[in-house]
C-alpha cells in the first residue's frame, strides 16, 4: 500500500551521511515497507544533478546503487500532472517544478503523505484531495498516531 512520495531533499538525506537529517531519514526509511513510498524519476534526476553540481566527488553511481537496493516503486507523471504542475507554478511561484509534480501526482493518486524536509513549501499548498499533506517524518503521528 502506497502511503507517500519521496522528495529530493529527503532522498538525499537518506544517502548523505553529512546531511543534518541523515540519521532521522535513514531510520525512517528503515521503518517503511518497500511499497510504502514511491519515487518519481524526476526526483532521481534532480538528486543526481544536485550531487553532480555540489558533491566533492562523483558519488552518483553510489547514490543510484543505494536507491536501487531499496527497491521503492518508481512511477511517472502524466500529462494531467504536467497540466496541474503548471497551474501550481502559477499559483505558488516559490515552488520548483519537481515539487509541483509531486503535488500533482499525489492529488491524482490520492496520496496524502510526502517524505520531505521542505516543510515550508509543501505546507503552503492546499491540495485538491485532502485538507493538507502529511509531511513525513515530522508529522509521523498524523499518519500512524
Amino acid at each position: 500500500m502506497t502511503i507517500g512520495l519521496i522528495d529530493t531533499g529527503f532522498l538525499l538525506a537518506v544517502f548523505d551521511q553529512r546531511d543534518e537529517h541523515h540519521v532521522e531519514a535513514f531510520a525512517f526509511v528503515d521503518l517503511l515497507a518497500q511499497d510504502d513510498c514511491i519515487i518519481l524519476p524526476i526526483v532521481l534526476v534532480e538528486a543526481t544533478y544536485i550531487l553532480q553540481r555540489y558533491a566533492r566527488q562523483d558519488v552518483r553511481p553510489q547514490f543510484l546503487s543505494s536507491v536501487n537496493k531499496r527497491r521503492f516503486p518508481l512511477d511517472n507523471i502524466d500529462y494531467s500532472d504536467l497540466e496541474r504542475s503548471t497551474e501550481l507554478l502559477v499559483r505558488y511561484p516559490r515552488l520548483d517544478f519537481v515539487d509541483t509534480c509531486l503535488i500533482a501526482y499525489a492529488e491524482r493518486n490520492n496520496i496524502q503523505a510526502i517524505c520531505t524536509y521542505d516543510l515550508r513549501d509543501f505546507s503552503m499548498v492546499k491540495p485538491r484531495h485532502v485538507d493538507s499533506f502529511i509531511l513525513l517524518p515530522s508529522q509521523f503521528d498524523r499518519l500512524w498516531g
